[in-house]
């Protein structure tokens, strides 16, 4: 089991990644309509297998502690959009 350190480090990697992800969008004029239908699509489809992937394994580890989860991010979500 990784220690606390290990999560926040990978978890800070992955933030940096995404942050620097964004920069080629800084030098865009006008993106098509299409292409960001598209973009928008694939991300989605890889965070909903990403979410079940996760909810899969957080199940066999502790059921319950997974279900207040998914509780907990749903009315965050909910909330968020109010």
């Amino acid at each position: 089991m990784p220690n606390i350190t290990t999560v926040v480090l990978y978890s800070a990697f992955t933030a940096v990644a995404t942050g620097l992800g964004v920069i080629p969008l800084l030098f865009a004029k006008a993106i098509p309509t299409r292409l960001m239908s598209l973009a928008t699509a694939l991300a989605s489809g890889l965070l909903l297998a990403a979410a079940f992937e996760l909810i899969d394994k957080g199940a066999t580890v502790n059921t319950a502690t997974t279900l207040i989860g998914i509780i907990v991010g749903l009315a965050l979500i909910t909330l968020s959009r109010k």
